[in-house]
């Protein structure tokens, strides 16, 4: 036991020697013991606090982070739930501390602590009262005993797979202290140091924050490793028995890698070590450093789980990626290596930056200088990329595009949509844990907005060479202060929204009025562009406070349309408005393919709307089957609570259909009973829908009612109706991973004047829309009631099987079904259940990502009925899709 005490106490004397303590008001030093089979990390912890403030402390608090992950994340969805649960099920995380002593003024006291909570979480909080309270310049320690439990999670504090990332925040830290003596949880936290010792199983290799401890297995069992820097709420934690190191030298600078490697993988073609991809691209983002930027001696770049960011903000001289960065189609590496550009130029900065600027701060500083000199990497280095508008400009016919700009559903996606409102969308780091913010790269954003790209790039250049703070940069540069630019837009992000009000012409111009609609007064200047004839354009820069403005702009010939923001460099609400007169859209919504061993089927939606107007269109659906070719077309309003920005709860559907009917499509039941001719009618559709992600919603609702009325009056050469409704339900069996659907068809036709109703137009007993395992012309009949379950089964563990990285699948889903229902000409034997056809078979579904980035599903089945009807075939269906099935 002495031993080890001297071995900690020189450990720590060390440590503390190499971290300058000018101005320090804080010190922490920690005695802790990492287990990750336990997921713990648990120790001993001494804080030195001397009041900086001008009032006496009455009492302590302490962040405790970690209680952040005590339940389920409020944030998680069907879509993201995947990339922060590596089993879609939270297995939650906390810290508990005890054994805590005050000493002050020579006096030990054991406090009583009151549990409070940091913005939404609860028991993030703790306080500690004093005996005395705490004169200003006076000191006190704090010993306590905490043991941190890390959840079971992606992203910036957890465990997977063995592997520990704790960017910050792993043990207790005292919040933002006031000049008037009050805590305040929501601030960063008070700037000091941290030094002391961990105890690691010796396989591991740990990295804490720049400093590489490779892992020492002969040894066997643990090692202590020795850390100084910083705190709080660091020293950023990665340990893992996976990690391989690489290295290489660039210039002055000595780069590590801590690669991550993918397991259970196999990629077509064999692609080259990831190792050399992740460092010739640091390589190419080093020496293109501005010669403002310090060079380093060393630079650590570690790779992290991270799945639904590609990058996390984490220590000095450390950039923290994800595991998949540049594991994407070629065509996306310029995108990634952005973000890689960012997280090293922001590592590289950090520690200058924490030297200047006040703690609350350092961060959206760090994020900022690193996105600003990362998109001049990019347009220094690859001055023909595209940016992901050039590709919705490029594939804007389809619909899945025209989405991917309003309501962006995939991982990474301030990868390819950098400006957001929120530096954290789940908040699940330090940094969002009490407040919420615009991140670092769009408070930029706004800044170059108003000040100009010029002003900013000046400024920062100014920044980095020097040694004042940046509100003093921005100033010189710009000639004026910017304090009150800056507070606007690190505050939470207001609902924005801009739009065109008028725009008329007038002798040799035309005029502008242009409205601002903001929840709290904001000031930035807004581009305004009038296009005329051929290539004319005129711009105008709206930059004043006020709600509404009006310009007057002369132009060569007349004008044929302004647009508001057109570098779309603004976030805000819609930019439905941004344009008048408004541009007409006509896409392609979705496809759908239907292939079963019994009928094929194909069929496309198409869209003519007002650009990023969702809630009202005109839809034309042109369809080939086994039944006939044809179409429909007519008005959609859509309505209602909204799912996302793109689509709404209810919707209703008005269209004329005609269809040219195949005759050879027949009634197995009645085989010499066959129909040719056309359908022509009128339909109604009212949809009401919950989903948010198709391809594996958890807890969904889908309600359709219809109805159609085909006449030989509206060209057709049958006359009857056919009304119904559909509905269908997901929920989650005790877990995510277990999902139970189900859905419920009861319809009807009903003949007019006598004539009667095409094989065409009867409903199905098989195929992929009723009974799977009976073919679809087995039975055919006027009326129809189907029931059809399915229990889905994720399967895990990830995977990483990649072809010509186009498709990469991730994970399995085995699927269990069994259909029942009745087809008949009688309504009054419909519902005799003694009577109902049985379907029942076994699907494998595949998620996977498109290009390495994009989720969706593929899936294929077998089926098989199970009763015995005479004239039966029970053979067994083959069914593939790349949709839901229901």
């Amino acid at each position: 036991m002495r031993a080890r005490f001297l071995g900690l106490a020189g450990a720590v004397a060390l440590a503390l020697a190499l971290v300058p303590r000018a101005g320090a008001e804080v010190r922490y030093t920690v005695d802790a013991v990492l287990a990750p089979e336990s997921r713990t990390i648990a120790g001993t912890l001494a804080i030195t606090l001397r009041n900086p403030t001008g009032a006496p402390l009455a009492d302590v608090a302490l962040v405790l982070y970690p209680n952040r992950f005590a339940g389920e994340d409020p944030g998680v969805d069907d879509l993201t739930r995947p990339f922060v649960y590596p089993r879609e099920e939270p297995v939650p995380g906390g810290i508990a501390v005890e054994e805590i002593a005050v000493v002050a003024g020579g006096a030990t006291t054991r406090p009583v602590g009151q549990l409070g909570a940091v913005g939404p979480w609860p028991e993030t909080l703790l306080r500690l009262p004093l005996a005395a309270p705490l004169a200003p310049g006076a000191e006190l320690t704090l010993r306590l005993r905490f043991r941190t439990l890390l959840p079971v999670r992606f992203g910036p504090f957890g465990v997977v797979d063995g592997g520990v990332t704790a960017l910050a925040g792993w043990m207790p830290f005292l919040p933002a202290l006031a000049a008037d003596g009050a805590w305040d949880p929501a601030g960063a936290p008070l700037a000091g140091t941290v030094a002391g010792r961990l105890e690691v199983p010796a396989e591991a290799l740990v990295i804490l924050d720049a400093t590489v401890h490779e892992a020492a297995p002969a040894a066997g069992g643990t090692r202590v490793v020795a850390f100084a820097g910083a705190a709080p709420p660091g020293p950023a934690l990665l340990a893992a028995g996976a990690y391989r190191l690489a290295r290489r030298e660039v210039g002055a600078t000595a780069v590590v890698l801590g690669e991550l490697p993918t397991r259970r993988a196999f990629r077509l073609p064999r692609p080259r070590p990831h190792a050399d991809v992740v460092l010739d691209a640091v390589a190419r983002i080093v020496a293109a450093r501005p010669p403002e930027l310090a060079v380093p001696a060393r630079l650590v770049v570690a790779e992290a789980p991270l799945r639904l960011e590609l990058t996390a903000p984490a220590g000095n001289g450390v950039a923290v990626v994800s595991d998949r960065v540049l594991r994407v189609h070629r065509l996306l590496h310029e995108m990634h290596e952005r973000d890689l550009a960012a997280a090293v130029y922001g590592a590289m900065a950090r520690e200058a930056i924490g030297r200047r600027e006040a703690p609350d701060d350092v961060a959206w500083i760090t994020e900022g200088i690193g996105a600003v000199l990362a998109d001049r990497y990019l347009a220094e280095s690859y001055p023909e990329h595209r940016t992901v508008y050039d590709w919705i400009g490029m594939f804007n016919l389809f619909a899945i595009v025209d989405r991917f700009e309003s309501a962006p559903k995939i991982p990474f996606g301030r990868t390819f949509f950098p400006d957001a409102r929120h530096a954290e969308e789940l908040r699940d780091g330090v940094e969002g844990l009490g407040r919420d913010r615009p991140p670092g790269r769009t408070i930029f954003r706004k800044l170059r907005n108003t000040l100009g790209e010029d002003t900013v790039r000046a400024a920062v250049a100014r920044y980095l060479a020097g040694d004042e703070p940046l509100r003093a940069a921005l100033a010189a540069a710009h000639g004026a202060p910017v304090d009150a630019l800056v507070a606007q837009w690190t505050r939470p992000y207001p609902a924005l929204n801009y739009r065109l009000a008028e725009v008329a012409p007038i002798a040799g111009g035309v005029r502008v009025t242009a409205e601002r609609a903001a929840s709290r007064p904001v000031r930035e200047a807004v581009e305004i562009e009038v296009q005329g004839r051929g290539d004319e354009r005129a711009r105008l820069v709206w930059d004043d406070d006020r709600a509404r403005a009006t310009f007057e702009v002369a132009t060569p010939g007349p004008p044929r349309r302004a647009l508001l923001d057109p570098e779309r460099t603004l976030l805000e609400d819609t930019r439905v408005d941004n344009a008048l007169p408004p541009p007409a859209q006509v896409v392609l919504d979705s496809a759908d393919v239907t292939v079963t061993s019994s009928e094929f089927g194909i069929s496309g939606l198409f869209v003519a709307r007002r650009r990023y107007d969702y809630t009202k269109d005109v839809g034309l659906v042109a369809f080939f089957s086994d039944r006939g070719v044809g179409m429909h077309v007519g008005p959609r309003v859509h309505f209602g609570r909204r799912i996302d920005a793109t689509r709404y709860r209810h919707n209703v559907y008005g269209f004329y259909t005609l269809t040219a009917l195949r005759g050879d499509f027949t009634d197995d039941s009645r085989p010499g009973f066959r129909t040719d001719g056309t359908l022509a009618g009128v339909g109604f559709r009212y949809d009401y829908t919950d989903v948010f992600a198709f391809d594996n919603p958890s807890s969904s609702t889908e309600v359709r009612i219809f109805g159609d009325w085909f006449s030989r009056g509206l060209g057709g050469s049958f006359d009857y109706l056919d009304g119904g409704v559909r509905a269908s339900v997901v929920r989650p069996l005790w877990t995510y991973r277990t999902l139970l659907a189900a859905q419920v068809l009861n319809a009807f036709s009903t003949p007019i004047d006598g004539d009667r109703v095409p094989n065409q137009g009867r409903f199905s007993l098989g195929g992929d829309l009723a009974i799977r395992g009976i073919p679809v012309d087995e039975r055919l009949g006027e009326n129809v009631v189907l029931l059809r379950t399915e229990l889905r089964q994720t399967v895990y563990p990830e995977v990483d099987l990649s072809l010509l990285d186009w498709l990469v699948v991730r994970r399995g889903q085995l699927r269990l079904f069994v259909d029942a229902g009745r087809v008949e000409n009688r309504r009054s034997s419909l519902y005799r259940v003694s009577d109902f056809a049985v379907g029942a078979g076994v699907a494998l579904a595949a998620v996977y990502d498109f290009m390495g980035f994009y989720p969706t599903v593929a899936y294929v089945a077998v089926a098989r009925r199970l009763d015995n009807e005479a004239g039966a075939t029970n053979d067994v269906q083959f069914l593939f899709g790349t949709r839901q099935t229901f």
